[in-house]
């Protein structure tokens, strides 16, 4: 199979090939330029191409939208300028001739008259979409999933290369931002906050295999690490801030894909030229052809399949005062593991244990945008949403006889209402008020099979309806040219347990000089648990759902951030941060050291109590070189200490302190004549062990299914550091009616089977529970062409 799909990949290439010989690739751009705040469109704004060696540049129509056509393919830089607003600067755009370059520009005020100096840093491509967002956040495009080495399109692995971000496994996209549980990430898109956006989810966790998400969709988007600005909730770790673009209203463009993860086809183009449009894209991947290799991402004995599907469709009334947006995603995937094929070798309980993982997530949203005048505008927000996640463990006797040992189904289904009002007060002063509003359905079911007792037993059980209400307002002041001011304030009432929170959240920046920044910002927030956490039951326990009363998790977090322009292309960026959790749920017994965020995955198996404490310091600090001349790069490195405190007054390390990390990656692109770039990336990650619990050597030995670990000494050892370099190198061509890019990714190139912290196993020949090893080696093969 991997044989046939490089011959295809292959065959694609030369017909591309044979079509193009002796022609010139050019492409257009195309856009529209609005008022950051009122989104309404500014007509008569002059937008230049600044790398062509005459004068390339035009104006804006009375919709705000422009267009160059023809341009040579490579990369384009745009400066856009209005009188009365602050001029904007789009570096390094990727113009290729396989589809025409649509993007949005969003001009910001000038908040003081243009014979003032300016005294702030210029704004640069990660600076983050949302205005409100000061600190512990950047912005990331789709070419930056696509270009940097094995992120393959999915917003998770890039984020791993961010400051503060710690990788788990090289098969799953959780991440640990700042000591902090996974659990604590939130996922939004189009506004509205979604469930847990990957394949193979993870129960009680916001990571999974790889992300449902397609590249062909994406717009640019932000991801926070703390201190969010209020219209921000339900998150204490981090947040994804993701956005869809709109489909070409010009002309209808497509793109397939092709490798070793999958195929995907992706189509876009007007529903009426010029006024709307739709774009989708549909996946359907199997890994079959990596474990046909002999490269077993998960396990040997493991087989999983995954598709999914996105479409965006937009439109506006003739006055172009209200405009809709029709959005979806939705993704199933399938897992299962077998049992060692041949019965004469079962030497282990895992040899005979089988299991089945599915997952189905899907959410359908519209947006109206309605645009009230030329300070303010209305977003209302309607979206359906759902998500089932199902294990299903199995043991199997020598008669092939099949008998369930862990059986799990859990449901969250959705009605979320959202709405959100900008307006711009002043120059000065930027208003952001909003609610949201879910209904949720749910059912969650865990039934364990206990072997001492020979009986099944329910570990979770509960279903009903509940609401979750959130409300925020915040504001963003400049007072003067050197400072920013964001005050905000966030309410959250949880309705299965009637609990509350409100949440301060207040930052400010002050613009030292023109390449430097000082950054203060502290915040309050609240997050329920993972839901299922709610409907523990315990057989010997009186009282039928003793997790229901648990509080809100809270979260404050105090950040102090340098930013420092220290050269043209480069910034240099520092923060120091402190958090402290309150509410943490810990076993009620201060003999035991159980705290339910040390999980990586799963919800609550015991009665819990919210008393325990956590605290999260350290220093971030980032290197980052700008695209600019074929070179980009992000360096970033951060030391910390991660610690929980149960009901016995000490502090512990938690799960996630390794205390120290750092990512190093970038690439350099050649232009190589003719339309074509060869494009090599490289990406190393290193982290200091991650702490694990001691096993306790002179407790009862059960058996080989399950260890016993000592809670009187927790996550006291660490396994051996996590490294992981990561390589690419692609060959783009541009050609007159369409662009193809040929790369290969090579994921852990020095082939360093790292420790799997997740998967502990009996091994009999050593007598002692050992970790499983991570994939070695893995190549990830991919053929693009656009047309």
């Amino acid at each position: 199979m991997y044989f046939r799909l490089t011959l295809l990949i292959a065959g694609f290439t030369l017909l591309a090939l044979k079509a193009t010989i002796g022609q010139v690739p050019t492409g257009d751009i195309s856009g529209v330029v609005i008022d950051r705040d009122s989104r309404q469109p500014l007509p008569g704004a002059t937008v230049v191409v600044l790398e062509k060696e005459e004068f390339t540049g035009t104006t804006t129509d009375q919709n705000g939208n422009f267009s160059f056509r023809n341009l040579p393919v490579g990369r384009r830089t745009l400066e856009i300028s209005f009188i009365g607003y602050e001029t904007r600067r789009l570096s390094n755009l990727n113009l290729t001739s396989g589809r025409e370059l649509e993007v949005e520009i969003e001009l910001s005020p000038a908040a003081i008259e243009a014979a003032e100096v300016t005294v702030r840093p210029e704004r640069v491509d990660s600076d983050p979409v949302n205005p409100f967002s000061s600190v512990s956040s950047r912005s990331f495009t789709v070419e930056e999933t696509q270009r940097y080495a094995a992120s393959v399109n999915d917003p998770g692995r890039l984020a791993v290369g961010f400051p503060g971000v710690q990788p788990q496994r090289d098969t799953r996209t959780d991440i640990f931002v700042r000591g902090n549980s996974a659990a604590g990430v939130s996922w939004r898109l189009m506004g509205v906050d979604i469930p847990n956006p990957n394949h193979f989810a993870r129960i009680g966790s916001s990571g999974g295999g790889i992300s449902i998400f397609s590249a062909s969709l994406l717009s640019t988007s932000d991801f926070s690490s703390g201190a969010f600005p209020a219209e921000y909730g339900n998150a204490t770790a981090g947040v994804f801030d993701m956005k869809f673009r709109r489909g070409n209203r010009n002309s209808r463009q497509h793109t397939i894909r092709a490798g070793i993860l999958g195929l995907d086809f992706a189509t876009e183009g007007p529903i009426k030229k010029g006024e709307s449009s739709y774009l989708v894209n549909y996946r359907y991947s199997t890994l079959g052809l990596l474990n046909e290799m002999g490269i077993h991402l998960v396990g040997e004995r493991i087989s999983n399949t995954f598709q999914d599907l996105s479409f965006v469709t937009q439109w506006s009334d003739n006055s172009n005062n209200h405009r809709f947006t029709l959005w979806g995603i939705g993704g199933i995937s399938r897992e299962s593991e077998e049992v060692v094929e041949d019965r004469s070798e079962w030497r282990t309980y895992t040899d005979y244990l089988s299991y089945d993982f599915d997952t189905d997530m899907g959410a359908v949203g519209i947006n109206h945008n309605w645009l009230l005048d030329e300070r303010s505008y209305l977003v209302n927000s309607i979206a359906v949403m759902g998500q089932k996640i199902g294990f299903q463990y199995d043991t199997t006797n020598l008669e092939n006889e099949s008998f369930a040992v862990d059986n799990q189904v859990h449901r969250d289904n959705r009605i979320t209402l959202n709405s959100t009002f900008n307006h711009r007060i002043s120059p000065e002063l930027r208003l952001k008020t909003g609610v949201q509003a879910s209904i949720i359905r749910y059912s969650f079911f865990r039934e364990r099979y206990n072997f001492e007792r020979k009986q099944q037993e329910q570990i979770v059980d509960g279903s009903g309806t509940t609401g979750l209400y959130e409300a925020f307002i915040q504001t963003a002041w400049e007072p003067h040219p050197r400072w920013l001011l964001n005050l905000g304030l966030r309410g959250m009432h949880f309705g299965l347990n009637s609990t509350s929170s409100l949440e301060p959240r207040v930052s400010a920046a002050y613009n030292i000089s023109e390449t430097m920044r000082l950054q203060l910002a502290y915040g309050l927030h609240g997050m329920t648990l993972p839901l299922g956490s709610y409907f523990t039951r315990v057989p010997s326990n009186p009282v039928a759902l003793p997790n229901k009363s648990l509080d809100l998790l809270k979260s404050h977090h105090f950040v102090l951030a340098h930013t420092w322009d220290w050269a043209p292309g480069w910034r240099l960026n520092t923060e120091f941060y402190y958090q402290i959790i309150t509410n943490a749920p810990v076993v009620d017994d201060p003999d035991r050291t159980y705290w339910l965020l040390n999980e990586i995955q799963q919800f609550a198996e015991e009665p819990l109590v919210s008393r325990g404490y956590g605290y999260n310091r350290g220093v971030d600090i980032t290197l980052e070189r700008f695209f600019d001349s074929g070179v980009f790069m992000i360096l970033s490195g951060s030391i910390f200490r991660s610690q929980f405190e149960p009901l016995d007054g000490k502090k512990y390390p938690t799960q996630f302190d390794s205390r120290y990390a750092g990512t190093l990656m970038g690439g350099y692109e050649w232009n190589i004549g003719n339309g074509q770039r060869l494009e090599l990336g490289a990406k190393v990650i290193y982290t200091a062990g991650l702490p694990i619990m001691p096993l306790l050597e002179d407790g009862p030995v059960r058996d080989d299914r399950e260890p016993v670990y000592d809670e009187s000494d927790p996550f006291s050892i660490q396994v051996k550091d996590y490294f992981r370099p990561d390589l690419r190198i692609a060959w783009r061509r541009n050609n007159p009616n369409n662009s193809w890019i040929l790369s290969l990714d090579l994921q852990n190139a020095t082939s360093r089977r790292n420790v799997d912290i997740v998967r502990r196993q009996f091994d009999p020949d050593t007598n002692e529970w050992v970790y499983n090893r991570m994939a070695g080696l893995t190549p990830i093969l991919s053929f693009q062409i656009d047309f």
